[in-house]
């Protein structure tokens, strides 16, 4: 894991890819919810990916889908519940 990320870590959602990467979405840092996201590959090597669009939150829950993309839905931001979807191509 980056460095970065390893501050996120407290409740992110891990998804297994098809591929062999994981993807990593969001959790807690000591600044509260965040919209971190990072590809891991078996190799260790770490992409990561920022969508300024989506906001950062934890409890939320990451769904792959048949055609190989993450539908991100719910949870909490720093503004309360959330309840918008986000779907993500990896």
């Amino acid at each position: 894991f980056s460095d970065r990320f390893r501050a996120a870590i407290a409740k992110a959602c891990v998804v297994p890819l098809s591929d062999g990467r994981v993807f990593l979405f969001g959790g807690l840092s000591a600044n509260g919810p965040t919209n971190l996201a990072e590809l891991i590959s078996p190799d260790g090597m770490v992409v990561s990916i920022s969508d300024p669009a989506i906001s950062g939150r934890v409890d939320h829950t990451c769904t792959l889908l048949e055609d190989g993309s993450i539908l991100i839905a719910a949870g909490r931001t720093n503004a309360g519940p959330a309840s918008d979807l986000w779907q993500f191509a990896p």
